[in-house]
């Protein structure tokens, strides 16, 4: 989701997908980002404006070192509908209780795939001279929309132990490869792109220099 470059029809909206990041921040959703006067609530939610009735934003980094360089969050939101499923659940995921359980950790994030086309002048990918406002927030307004499901690590992710496993039917290819920091890596994913590599997984492992750690995949030749 962080890759550069213009990503209208990067991913598929019927889809759904896991991401693993450092949590940031979560707030609640509308524009609290452009820190107008007052929320003003947001149109997916019918202009509501009580916290209950608005999507909480949460925002995920690849590493924590990017937690203030905005232009590298990805946004994931859980919604109102999915808030009150959670409810009767005994579950808490109200916008405060999700703060205080998510920020500064590492997350697990499950839901569906998003292309929110009311930030496309506030993301890096889809306005990349900033010419519009709001300035940058993000990096894409791809997101995971409605979050489904959400697990706190102990810690920042590992890579496996053993080598991804190849499909049954052996379709898929794998090739593992490493970088010092994030746009190195996403840089070295770009380039393998041409030759028809997609990357699956990133994994950061803190005991090595080259700890961001990519496992692209592409369909046998």
């Amino acid at each position: 989701m962080l890759a550069p470059g213009d990503d209208h029809g990067r991913f598929d909206q019927t889809r759904a997908a896991r991401i693993t990041g450092y949590v940031t921040d979560c707030i609640v959703g509308g524009s609290a980002h452009h820190a107008p006067p007052a929320h003003s609530g947001e149109s997916c939610n019918c202009g509501a404006t009580s916290p209950l009735d608005t999507d909480s934003h949460i925002d995920v980094v690849l590493t924590p070192a990017d937690e203030t360089i905005s232009t590298r969050h990805v946004i994931v939101e859980v919604t109102p509908r999915i808030r009150e499923l959670m409810r009767r659940q005994g579950i808490d995921w109200t916008t405060d209780a999700l703060r205080t359980k998510l920020k500064h950790h590492w997350v697990e994030f499950e839901g569906w795939v998003f292309f929110d086309v009311d930030h496309l002048t506030g993301a890096v990918n889809t306005d990349p001279n900033d010419t519009n406002q709001p300035a940058h927030w993000r990096a894409t307004v791809w997101e995971l929309h409605p979050v489904t499901k959400v697990t706190v690590l102990s810690g920042s992710p590992t890579p496996p132990s053993t080598p991804l496993p190849s499909p049954i039917s052996g379709q898929w290819e794998y090739q593992m490869i490493s970088a010092a920091d994030a746009m190195s890596l996403l840089n070295q994913t770009n380039s393998q792109g041409s030759q028809g590599w997609e990357l699956a997984s990133v994994v950061i492992d803190t005991s090595r220099p080259d700890k961001y750690i990519g496992f692209l995949k592409r369909k046998k030749p």
